[in-house]
């Protein structure tokens, strides 16, 4: 399966849980429930279809934060890798460049050495 496919999927998974908690709210609009919220704040009287809809735009909210908590990880992990490739590409142009000095040493000597033993 495809990225593009898997998205669409989610998005449509999404519209329909968001779709029937609209649905379980609007059935609920009637009935009257109360909460206690902290024990220090006084009984809380509200429509079961609206504790409903704040409780789920809550739960919204939190799952938001914890995809942005992942996201900057995945951002972190993504630089320090970027720097272990850079990291890695500058050792092995360094290496290079050793290996090419290396080999015109071993070009003078030959040259040298070619030079010596044609004057004997």
């Amino acid at each position: 399966m495809n990225n593009k496919f898997l998205k669409t999927i989610s998005a449509i998974f999404a519209i329909l849980i968001f779709l029937h908690i609209f649905y379980v709210a609007f059935l609920n609009q009637g009935q009257i429930i109360n909460i206690i919220l902290f024990p220090q704040w006084e009984l809380l009287s509200v429509s079961s279809g609206t504790f409903i809809l704040i409780l789920s735009l809550y739960a919204a909210l939190g799952a938001l934060f914890l995809a942005y908590y992942d996201v900057l990880n995945l951002k972190a992990k993504i630089k320090k890798q970027e720097r272990t490739v850079e990291k890695t590409s500058i050792s092995s142009l360094e290496n290079l460049d050793k290996l090419q000095l290396l080999q015109s040493k071993i070009n003078t000597l030959e040259a040298a050495l070619k030079e010596a033993l044609s004057k004997k």
